[in-house]
């Protein structure tokens, strides 16, 4: 029986290393230089679905490279971890292009390299996601939706009598889906106002890796299946009732883009589930991130605290207006808060696809057709970059880096929590304000305390395409009104200059 097992073993193993050998893609001298898998053919994709996007940083340890290449079958893919490397590959962002890889629908693939332009259904639906999350008319309408939503619900915490006992991350999942997506989808016909809806999305998040193998769907990954069987019907139902016409000024401009060159309904349905998987699952685990950081550090609660209340001017006051983009401004601390907590925690690597035969650094070819991956924790990690805190959180970061008082200058290529050049985030504007407005409200009319006791950072889950990753299991807390702020009417607005 050994003697079986042991003869089957040897077959699998050696086909494995016939089938790498005659499927995978040639390998030029000049290429980044190749990992081998430790289980042949098929090992890159076992550490993937193990390791989700931390596979690539478990590579880049073992191999101390600035970039190198891993075969899929049927693929290959540029691992980058270098910033010097990232800047050169910014440069060229018509051959090495971020569109195809994040706009799947066929009709966008059209001219990728744009010869004649930048005209098309690909290039103007960038632009249009661009301009309605830029800073401006649009982006301040949006934002003012979702703020009356956050707002709202935050509001409703103090009708209880008792503490609210919530896992951290679920409650904000929570509210801060329906707040994102009444700003996008509009609040009167939101898709995502239905429960199953809700449900659909999350549970596609928690099978991306089944279902995006794309292999017997229904058999590997039935409840994934299932949800975005519910996410396009109720998206068909969204368009059919013309509820789009009423939505915010992104989906309309997308629309008017898509109906200009034709694009079938189902698939303007279909992109949606890319739009709403964009808007969500890196927003929710941020905000909750942030949440943990400033409210597990006593010191750095009081100071935000105390700030805040003196610029919002509460005391002796029963009725209080906060205008929060002025709060933002005289108080630059919370933005570099931020920004820190998607340092500490962004693991995303950002896609793109070489589009024709392209030479970066002076010396490394990269092949038409590959996929590039651009990873963000291994350089957020870099001493060599960061100094010798980078694994430690230092919310006064990002202010001493721009006032030229950290005595390491960080290159902005090496920022990646929003990606960088043609391919950064077209949400990190109104992502920014959804996290910056749940945490001024936060601090300023509740405490949060853990249900154990004690902070204590969690294990994180895995995951293949999530940029800020969650909890394995959730952190249990009790969220109570301030004494110091039971009193007061507040009203909360989102005013420009």
């Amino acid at each position: 029986m050994i003697a079986y097992l042991l003869s089957a073993l040897a077959i699998t193993w050696a086909s494995l290393v016939a089938l790498d050998r005659f499927l995978s893609i040639p390998h030029q001298l000049n290429e980044p230089p190749r990992i081998l898998p430790k289980v042949p053919f098929i090992g890159h994709i076992i550490g993937m679905i193990q390791h989700g996007s931390n596979y690539y940083e478990i590579l880049t340890k073992r191999s101390g490279l600035p970039i190198y290449t891993i075969y899929l079958p049927g693929s290959k893919i540029y691992v980058v971890t270098s910033p010097n490397l990232v800047t050169a590959i910014d440069r060229r962002s018509k051959t090495i292009s971020f569109g195809p890889y994040v706009l799947s629908v066929d009709l966008l693939a059209e001219d990728l390299l744009e010869d004649d332009g930048p005209v098309g259904l690909r290039p103007e639906t960038l632009k249009v996601m661009h301009e309605s999350l830029a800073p401006g008319d649009d982006l301040q309408a949006i934002t003012r939706v979702m703020l009356r939503r956050v707002a709202e619900h935050l509001e409703a915490l103090h009708c209880r009598e008792d503490a609210v006992v919530a896992g951290l991350f679920d409650w904000t999942r929570k509210f801060v889906t329906r707040a994102s997506t009444d700003a996008i989808y509009g609040p009167s016909n939101n898709p995502f106002h239905k429960e199953d809806v809700y449900n659909a999305l999350w549970t596609i998040d928690r099978e991306f890796v089944l279902l995006g193998l794309n292999i017997l769907p229904n058999i590997l990954s039935p409840k994934g299946a299932r949800g975005r069987r519910v996410f396009f019907e109720a998206m068909s139902k969204y368009y059919a009732a013309g509820h789009h016409k009423t939505a915010s000024p992104l989906v309309q401009a997308r629309h008017q883009v898509e109906s200009k060159y034709g694009m079938p309904q189902k698939d303007m349905e279909h992109f949606n589930l890319s739009v709403s998987y964009g808007l969500l699952v890196n927003t929710v685990p941020s905000s909750a991130w942030v949440l943990y950081h400033v409210y597990s550090q006593p010191s750095l609660l009081s100071d935000v605290r105390q700030t805040i209340d003196s610029l919002v001017r509460i005391e002796g006051s029963t009725d209080v207006r906060v205008n929060l983009p002025d709060v933002i401004k005289a108080y630059p601390l919370l933005e570099s808060l931020v920004q820190e907590v998607l340092r500490l925690h962004s693991t995303n690597a950002s896609g793109r696809v070489v589009l024709r035969d392209t030479l970066i650094g002076d010396k490394y070819l990269l092949r038409k057709d590959a996929i590039l991956l651009i990873l963000s924790k291994g350089m957020h990690s870099n001493t060599e970059v960061w100094g010798p805190t980078a694994s430690t959180f230092d919310p006064t970061r990002f202010l001493k880096q721009r006032a030229g008082r950290d005595p390491h200058r960080v290159p902005a290529s090496a920022y990646r929590a929003w990606g960088s050049g043609a391919s950064v985030c077209p949400g990190r504007y109104f992502a920014t304000n959804e996290i910056l407005s749940i945490l001024i409200i936060m601090v300023l009319r509740y405490n949060v305390s853990p249900v154990r006791g004690e902070w204590k950072m969690p294990a994180t889950k895995s995951h293949i395409t999530t940029s800020i990753l969650t909890p394995v299991t959730d952190i249990d807390v009790h969220i109570r009104p301030r004494k110091e702020t039971s009193g007061i009417q507040w009203t909360f607005t989102w005013e420009t200059e």
